[in-house]
């Protein structure tokens, strides 16, 4: 190395490691390629960033080049295993030291989300899922926690479950979501689901998780362990001032796992029946709610009063958290830039 290359000097760990975090640094902060932001403001006033080039040094050009031929993500020696067992192996070490440190620079509240993620993906690969509900579009799915944007944990859906919760009688969705709690460093936080996730089984064996996740969502009137006492059915339209506002709920007994903390059942009809279970919810009660609306009569906006279910309220402010996460993918997307 030193006959081919006489200026050239050994990595150190510290430098090293600044190299990688180039690249988170420009996903906070995309450019179309990461070489221009090393670049000299006489040569690329828009994309420099003087920042980087402080800290680098001024032959950060040529040492992020050098960093580049060097560095490798994987260890040719060992040997490839089944796709179907690691189909993520070219970045599994990667994904681990995420999930690592993403639970240690942030400190999770006690309300959560736990949702479907997408990272859109326009070429060709055997795990792209068609995804036509979301404007992301086309690409990989990964079920994640999320606490006010920011992605605390995740698991890709092309990764299988692990045997230890499929061997529960779990589903492989669920048994997804029992991994992700266990990334959890404290116990008893209260996680929102929608429908696709939610069923008693799962808060069941939520609670018995290690770190008692407690969990609430929108259920399905259907198969997910809903009491037929609680399922509101549709009624006709002409019908539907007659019955809005009705409520249900109902209190799972005799379940020594969950004595401290009881699954309650409830519904409330609205347009249509909602249904809920819940193992984070205290009491059954209306609260009372403001926003502004407008007024015919006086042809001008007044504040409204009206009343809401406190557990539909809790849901509705602490399941968007992932949504949010989403959300801040799109406020730079590069291949858009211009468009």
């Amino acid at each position: 190395t030193k006959t081919k290359y006489p200026t050239f000097t050994e990595f150190i760990t510290e430098e090293w490691e600044q190299y990688l975090y180039v690249f988170f640094y420009n996903g906070l902060c995309p450019s179309p390629s990461v070489e221009m932001k090393l670049q000299g403001e006489e040569t690329d006033p828009v994309q420099s960033d003087a920042f980087l080039r402080k800290c680098l040094g001024p032959n950060a050009t040529v040492r992020f080049k050098q960093w580049k031929a060097c560095f490798a993500c994987q260890d040719p020696k060992v040997a490839i295993p089944s796709r179907k067992t690691h189909p993520n192996f070219k970045v599994d070490e990667y994904f681990r030291h995420l999930q690592i440190i993403f639970r240690y620079a942030w400190m999770p509240g006690r309300d959560l989300s736990g949702d479907e993620q997408t990272m859109g993906f326009k070429g060709k690969h055997a795990d792209k899922l068609r995804i036509t509900y979301k404007k992301e579009g086309d690409g990989f799915q990964c079920d994640c926690i999320a606490d006010d944007g920011y992605t605390f944990t995740f698991y890709f859906r092309n990764q299988p479950a692990e045997k230890k919760w499929l061997d529960q009688g779990l589903s492989p969705l669920h048994s997804r979501c029992m991994s992700l709690f266990d990334c959890f460093m404290d116990e008893h936080h209260q996680v929102r689901f929608d429908n696709l996730y939610m069923s008693a089984k799962f808060a069941l064996a939520a609670f018995q998780h290690p770190n008692k996740v407690m969990v609430e969502g929108v259920t399905r009137s259907s198969q997910r362990g809903l009491p037929p006492q609680v399922v509101q059915a549709d009624v006709q339209k002409n019908r539907i001032a007659g019955v809005k506002g009705t409520v249900k709920a109902a209190v799972l007994e005799d379940c020594p796992p969950l004595a401290s903390c009881q699954l309650v059942a409830a519904s409330v009809y609205d347009q249509k029946g909602v249904h809920f279970l819940s193992t984070c919810v205290q009491r059954i009660h209306w609260i009372e709610k403001f926003r502004e609306v407008f007024d015919k009569t006086t042809q001008r906006k007044r504040m409204g009063k009206f009343l809401r279910l406190a557990i539909n309220d809790d849901y509705n402010l602490n399941m968007n958290n992932v949504d949010i996460a989403d959300q801040l993918q799109y406020v730079e997307v590069t291949d858009q830039i211009g468009g």
